[in-house]
């Protein structure tokens, strides 16, 4: 987790929001880090399959969603609006002339 929020991070330092918000972004910075993110997702995401079959030979069901809901859903969920954030900056083929008006 702790390397997903480093991650994070460096994208949001690599392209503060004004840079997202005008488009203005390296795309090569951008697509290697959304896909070193995109690994991450996916072991993040296999790791809380197996931590979740391991639980449920310890505890019930809601206690389960429960711990899951406060640590784990708000991380997963910071990554995908991160990839919705940056679609618009990696799919931009063309900028504006700076300065902007």
């Amino acid at each position: 987790m702790s390397k997903i929020q480093n991650r994070l991070k460096l994208l949001d330092t690599i392209a503060p929001k004004y840079n997202r918000k005008h488009l203005f972004v390296r795309r090569y910075d951008l697509r290697s880090r959304l896909s070193e993110l995109r690994i991450l997702l996916k072991d993040f995401l296999l790791s809380k399959q197996n931590l979740n079959r391991h639980l449920t030979n310890l505890y019930s069901k809601d206690v389960i969603d429960e711990w899951f809901d406060l640590y784990l859903t708000p991380i997963e969920n910071q990554i995908n609006t991160t990839f919705i954030e940056f679609a618009p900056v990696r799919d931009k083929i063309s900028w504006q002339r700076r300065p902007l008006t």
